[in-house]
């Protein structure tokens, strides 16, 4: 009797304390994300590597991520079509870098974010809160006419990235293997001198890739330095193996890899 009179109080206190803003963007209660996984599907994804140079690697990538030994960097732009648990249409562009993650026994392979642009503002929040993704407003250009595909990024009017892919071969389809997506989570507190309130590297794993469409291309690609964004500052020893491809994809529940503050 005493345990049903408890659980009665706890539902009338949680009703209680429910409100018509829960799970909105004014709540005090609830946070407004959709929750994992994110199920995307028919994402057109254009990708160039990029081989550069160990010092640009190591300014790029935290400690203590390793980055690859091969300076490998790619270069990816496409539009992502989320489609549950909700349907979210949006284009990104960004860079990612081939790393290690090794503490005692744990080693973990995956590739980390330096910057990203997106066109959808609520992948932007979403991406920051949950993964501490490096995700920034840009004005971002992807057509896609028979064979070709040109793709921009602009802030503010000026131009960051300018990329042309020329789809060629088409290669067999099929699966490709999980990997993690890694990312520094920075909070700062609200007295900025006294440093993070949270500072950690986070793995999500993608799994899931489904690949519809497979082709070959050749590609030129182009990165400038604006304010805040010095891609221009990137070495660039050589761009090859570019790529187009249409793919299925899910994105999962995060984990803190590294804790900088529990050093």
């Amino acid at each position: 009797m005493f345990l049903i009179r408890l659980l009665m109080l706890f539902s009338a206190t949680t009703y209680l304390f429910a409100n018509e803003f829960d799970n909105s963007n004014l709540s005090s209660n609830e946070v407004a994300h959709i929750t994992q996984p994110y199920i995307y599907e028919n994402n057109k994804v254009a990708v160039i590597k990029i081989t550069s140079d160990s010092e640009t690697l190591r300014n790029l990538v935290p400690e203590p991520l390793i980055p690859n030994s091969g300076n490998t960097i790619y270069f990816y732009i496409g539009e992502f079509n989320l489609k549950n648990p909700q349907e979210v249409n949006y284009r990104e562009a960004g860079l990612l870098i081939p790393v290690t993650y090794k503490d005692g026994n744990i080693t973990e392979h995956g590739s980390y974010f330096p910057v990203l642009y997106l066109d959808h503002i609520d992948g932007i929040i979403g991406g920051r809160e949950i993964y501490g993704y490096p995700k920034f407003l840009a004005d971002i250009t992807f057509i896609q006419e028979d064979n070709s595909i040109q793709g921009a990024v602009e802030i503010e009017g000026e131009l960051l990235i300018d990329v042309r892919f020329d789809i060629t071969t088409k290669v067999e389809n099929g699966q490709l293997p999980n990997w993690n997506m890694l990312s520094l989570k920075r909070i700062p507190k609200p007295n900025l001198k006294n440093g993070y309130a949270i500072k950690q590297i986070i793995s999500a794993p993608q799994n899931d890739i489904v690949i519809h469409e497979m082709h070959l291309a050749t590609a030129t690609l182009s990165m400038f330095s604006i304010d805040k964004n010095p891609l221009g500052a990137i070495t660039i020893m050589n761009t090859s193996n570019p790529f187009y491809r249409v793919e299925n994809m899910k994105i999962n529940e995060g984990k803190v890899l590294h804790d900088y503050l529990d050093q």
